[in-house]
Order: structure tokens, then C-alpha cells, then sequence
């Protein structure tokens, strides 16, 4: 594959990555004058399950100046969100409480789009279907092949950022290893509502049942996901998860009410949702950000608003990085550790509180792995 006429261009950073974390990144490295280049494998037609977004991501939206263009995309408003966690009986969260007022069922495809679009408008390049296929560690900064829609380029960066998610790939190239510990997914199916179904109750709802637990919300086009949170080892065979996930939802009987009148659309699809981080987070000329970074439970509920607070930080340590503050790249990666050491903290609390099924795999596997979790060591760096 020949290089093409775009051929060798010079950056201050490369960013692997545009979802949230990597167009956070970029937006404030923009701001703070610095050249930026995004690279994103996908087109964003790709499936991608919705979230539920807290009042709070109004924060770091203000902070990157996108509010407007995400109120102007109208995601579906979130009331609150609904437990039935720890007993049978369920227990509300309703965001008219909050400072902030409501939150959003995110239409996932739609909120990155209006990043990338975003970052395009404030000059920062953008290539859509295009990834990193080489990279080479060159003085003063990278030397980098990337194949955009099939033809391959050249650029040079003094800095890359992975913000690949979960895959870690730039990162993992350079000596990082994923560190997980729990192997929770999610076993997602879209369902349309029919009848009365169509005008009820949009919070969210999470269940808790002996193998799992569940997740259901509306999205965007009137359409609905409800995802069962299992570890992926007791999964049956990918024949047979439309029967598991329909023998699933009966063990949880508001979820079923939920979603009775709903009707199904598809296969299941599984994604990967387990707590884990990357060891070592950062080194000589690179840092890893959002989901590369550390990805936690959805749970949460803090996936993309974590992304975005991640991403600022990231982009914040790089411009100290380029100033020739290379200490900023260690207090990144200590930021981490101690957002995984609160984050361990909540986790184990929170899973403690469901106590119905101490013995059921799912179950026992929380309880044993809190302690464990809780002494992790958590994100570092290597010396520059």
C-alpha cells in the first residue's frame, strides 16, 4: 500500500481514539494551542449501547464548551433512575433534587459525531475511518503510518495519546498489560415498545437477580435496551443467548413488567463491562486516557462522564509534558491510582449491599474479590 499525497505531517499530539476521553483530550489541547490529530477506526455506525448520563456531565461539557451542542441534539431526558437492590422492593433516585436537574438517555452514535464535529470546527483534524497501523519511537517524538479508508499516510507527533478504550492498542504496543478483575459483560438486546408500553415509566431501572443483574432504559427513535450483567465464564454458547436472555428477564420480575409488552428485536450482542486498568498507564512520549486508561462497572453509571473528566486531565498533563514538565505524566497516572482506590471503595459497597445470594457464583465472586480489589495498587507510570 503506497503512501498517499497527504503524506508526512508534523503534531504536536496524536490522538488514537474519538469517543468521548479522545475528543475531550483534543478539544483542550486545541485550547491550549497545541496541534492536535484525531484518528478514529470507525465511521460511528457502529452499534453502540446507550448510557445513562448524570445531571453532573454538564460540568465537563461546560468545561470543554459543547453544553449548547449537546442540548441542541435533544437525548432522550432521564427522570432519575429506579433499584431494586438488596431486597425485593424497589427505591428511587429522582434527579429533580439535583443542582443540576435532569439527566440524559445518550444516544451514543449521535454524542460522539457531535464531538468529532466539534473538534473539526475548532481546527483540529479529524480522520474518520482511519487507524494506526505503525509506530515508531524517533527523537523528539513518533513516527506514524496510519491507513485512512483503505490508503496509508505518514505523520510525525511529539506525543500520543490512546484513548482506544478497552483494547489499550497503542498503549499494549509499548510493554502495558490490561490488569482486570472481574470478567463482568453485558448481554444487551434492543427492544421497540407497543401499545401502552410506548408512554411509560423512562427511568432507568437496575435489578439485581441471583446470576446478575439488569439494566434497561429508553433511547432515542422510541426504541429500548435492557442488558443482563453477568460474568462472561457463565455464558452458554452463542446459540443459545436469545433463550438465556429470555430465561434471564424472568427472574427479574420488574424488569419483566418493564419490558412485557416490548417487542424484541435482533440478537443479543455481549460487551465487555469489567473493572480494569492499564499497567503502566503512562511512559516516555505517551499517555492513556478514558477506557485505555481505566474502565469501571457501568454500575457507575459514570462511563462517559469519566471519559470526559479523563480525557481533560490527560490533555492537561500532555501541554505540561510539552513545556518540558515531564513529572506532570507521573502525578497523572498517581491521579489515577487514587480515583481507582475510591472508585474499588464504592464498588465493594455498593455490591455488598445485594446479600440475598451469598452463594450463587455471580455473588460470591464479589464478595471474595472486595478485599483483593480495594489493596490494588491501581494505575502508575514509567520514568520519561
Amino acid at each position: 500500500m503506497r503512501p498517499s499525497s497527504l503524506a508526512t505531517r508534523d503534531y504536536d499530539v496524536v490522538v488514537a481514539g474519538c469517543g468521548p476521553a479522545g475528543a475531550a483530550a483534543a478539544l483542550t489541547l486545541a485550547r491550549a494551542g497545541r496541534s492536535v490529530l484525531m484518528l478514529e477506526r470507525s465511521r460511528y455506525d457502529r452499534p453502540r449501547i446507550g448510557e445513562s448520563l448524570p445531571p453532573a456531565v454538564r460540568s465537563p461539557l461546560m468545561q470543554l464548551g459543547v453544553w449548547e451542542h449537546f442540548l441542541a441534539d435533544a437525548h432522550e431526558p432521564s427522570p432519575g433512575t429506579i433499584a431494586v437492590w438488596g431486597d425485593g422492593e424497589p427505591y428511587e433516585n429522582n434527579f429533580v433534587f439535583h443542582p443540576y436537574g435532569r439527566g440524559w438517555h445518550l444516544d451514543r452514535a449521535r454524542f460522539d459525531r457531535m464531538l468529532a464535529a466539534v473538534a473539526a470546527e475548532r481546527g483540529i483534524a479529524v480522520r474518520i475511518d482511519a487507524g494506526v497501523t505503525a509506530v515508531e519511537r524517533r527523537s523528539g517524538g513518533w513516527a506514524i503510518e496510519v491507513v485512512e479508508q483503505g490508503v496509508a499516510s505518514r505523520c510525525r507527533a511529539r506525543f500520543l495519546l490512546d484513548a482506544s478504550g478497552r483494547p489499550a492498542a497503542i498503549a499494549r504496543r509499548h510493554g502495558a498489560r490490561r490488569v482486570n478483575r472481574d470478567r463482568l459483560v453485558g448481554l444487551s438486546q434492543l427492544l421497540t415498545p407497543v401499545g401502552k408500553q410506548a408512554n411509560c415509566d423512562r427511568r432507568t431501572l437496575v435489578e439485581a437477580t441471583p446470576q446478575g443483574w439488569w439494566y434497561s432504559a429508553s433511547l432515542p427513535g422510541s426504541q429500548w435496551i435492557a442488558v443482563f450483567m453477568t460474568d462472561a465464564d457463565l455464558l452458554p454458547s452463542r446459540s443459545s443467548w436469545s433463550m438465556y436472555w429470555l430465561s434471564r428477564v424472568r427472574d427479574a420480575p420488574w424488569t419483566m413488567a418493564r419490558l412485557s409488552a416490548c417487542h424484541i428485536g435482533g440478537t443479543p450482542h455481549v460487551s465487555a463491562a469489567s473493572s480494569s486498568w492499564l499497567e503502566p498507564v503512562a511512559g516516555p512520549g505517551w499517555l492513556a486516557t478514558g477506557d485505555a486508561a481505566m474502565a469501571v462497572d457501568p454500575l457507575s453509571s459514570q462511563g462517559v462522564s469519566r471519559a470526559l473528566t479523563s480525557g481533560i486531565a490527560a490533555a492537561e498533563a500532555i501541554d505540561c509534558c510539552l513545556a518540558g514538565r515531564s513529572a506532570a505524566a507521573v502525578e497523572y497516572a498517581q491521579s489515577l491510582s487514587a480515583a481507582l482506590q475510591r472508585y474499588s471503595v464504592a464498588h465493594a459497597a455498593h455490591y455488598g449491599r445485594e446479600r440475598r445470594w451469598p452463594q450463587a457464583t455471580f455473588w460470591c465472586r464479589r464478595l471474595q474479590a472486595s478485599t483483593t480489589f480495594t489493596s490494588a495498587s491501581g494505575p502508575r507510570s514509567i520514568p520519561p
